[in-house]
């Protein structure tokens, strides 16, 4: 597919490629042995291209399995099948870079927390946006520093 005409012609490398983003799947640690089962049959039924199928086919989420999206060109209305095409065009029409070669982040529900909590807090006239937002670095960094050096949550 081509690509349309840029629309930040004056950003140097532009149109930039797209970042993935939304539905994740999280499994819990320390669960039982049974649990952890439980989950990793779940995810197996989730991951089936036939059930990767109907999701894309009823939410309009991108396939994450390269099958399935040739599953998708072949089984779905044309309307839909174009806004498949023009979704994977986006994700695939540049090299990936180090920002958009897919999401690790360590603590992202604790950091969804704490910003959660400090804007709250701004919000409520308990500090100022720019303690609030000064805080919410700080506890933050906190986490991705436990992250990089392999720590558990406290």
């Amino acid at each position: 597919m081509e690509s349309g005409p840029e629309i930040y012609p004056d950003v140097p490398g532009a149109p930039r490629k797209s970042l993935i983003g939304g539905a994740s799947l999280w499994a819990m640690a320390g669960k039982s042995p049974y649990d952890d089962r439980g989950v990793a049959r779940f995810f197996t039924f989730l991951s089936t291209p036939e059930r990767q199928l109907q999701l894309y086919e009823e939410s309009g989420y991108i396939p994450g399995l390269a099958g399935v999206a040739r599953m998708a060109r072949r089984t779905v209305s044309n309307g839909k099948s174009q806004a498949l095409e023009v979704g994977v065009a986006e994700l695939t029409n540049k090299e990936p870079t180090d920002n958009s070669r897919g999401l690790r982040l360590g603590g992202m529900t604790e950091l969804r927390e704490i910003w959660s909590e400090e804007i709250e807090a701004a919000l409520a006239g308990q500090k100022s946006a720019k303690a609030a937002l000064d805080d919410a670095v700080r506890r933050g960094n906190e986490v991705l520093r436990r992250f990089e050096a392999g720590l558990p949550r406290p």
